[in-house]
């Protein structure tokens, strides 16, 4: 999701999947850029975007925006610039997406319930485990997944300044029954990592059109720091854990 800025090009740009429309239906018809998917869920995305959930993009919908890198191996190579779709597909009198969450002001202090983190690392399964470690330097959330710095194609880091893990279910699609479907609506247990600390607390999301809130172990809502944000969606019961600072720093020294 580009929610605020553009990115050009994007990609590898790839199929559909069933969970995508719960994803995107609060962000105000966004444009959906896709490439593949069985009868099943094209269907959905074209019923969804007959219900004004959503702008279907789609690689036989806008061909003549996308084009292949032909330095990386296809499938993965696919590729559309982000300000060619939004000015050709834009419809007339749209408006922007509303926060997707909610932010600090000026000197606004965090609650009380945030203690000092260097970062967490979230554990997927199948031996892949991403770590976000606290740069104070750069003062954003470096990503690593299994130690190792996790790069654009550029070469950057990516590191953005908050980063929000949602524990949440994954059924069955019964499009597909090889495919996982993300139960991105209701709710469940949160880790917030902003400006250096971490607040542990509760996601809530009460309908597809609802944005996310996310509260601390007190109730209070919890607002990040204005920039950009990361958002990891483990399985409920995937481990949580903090750095350890050795580590944290080891990989920090690495880059």
């Amino acid at each position: 999701m580009f929610h605020s800025e553009d990115a050009n090009p994007v990609g590898p740009i790839r199929s559909a999947r069933q969970s995508d429309i719960n994803l995107l239906a609060n962000l105000n018809r966004p444009l959906m850029l896709w490439s593949g998917g069985n009868p099943g869920v094209t269907a959905e995305v074209k019923s969804a975007e007959a219900e004004g959930l959503l702008i279907d993009v789609s690689h036989s919908v806008g061909a003549a925006f996308y084009f292949r890198d032909n330095r990386r191996a296809a499938p993965h190579n696919l590729y559309a610039s982000i300000s060619d779709i939004r000015a050709n597909f834009t419809p007339p009198g749209a408006g922007g997406p509303l926060p997707m969450f909610t932010y600090r002001k000026g000197d606004e202090q965090l609650p009380p319930t945030a203690s000092d983190s260097v970062g967490l690392a979230v554990d997927f399964g199948s031996g892949g485990v991403v770590q976000f470690v606290w740069d104070p330097q750069a003062g954003c959330w470096a990503r690593f997944q299994n130690g190792s710095p996790f790069r654009d194609a550029d070469g950057r880091q990516v590191c953005p300044q908050n980063v929000v893990v949602e524990h949440i279910g994954y059924g069955v699609s019964e499009i597909d029954a090889r495919s996982p479907k993300a139960l991105t609506v209701g709710e469940g247990d949160a880790w917030v990592l902003t400006a250096g600390k971490v607040v542990v607390g509760h996601w809530k999301r009460e309908s597809p059109k609802a944005m996310p809130v996310l509260t601390d172990a007190a109730g209070s809502v919890v607002r990040l720091t204005p920039g950009r944000t990361w958002v990891e969606l483990p399985e409920v019961g995937a481990p949580v854990t903090p750095v350890d600072p050795g580590a944290a720093a080891g990989m920090l020294a690495s880059r």
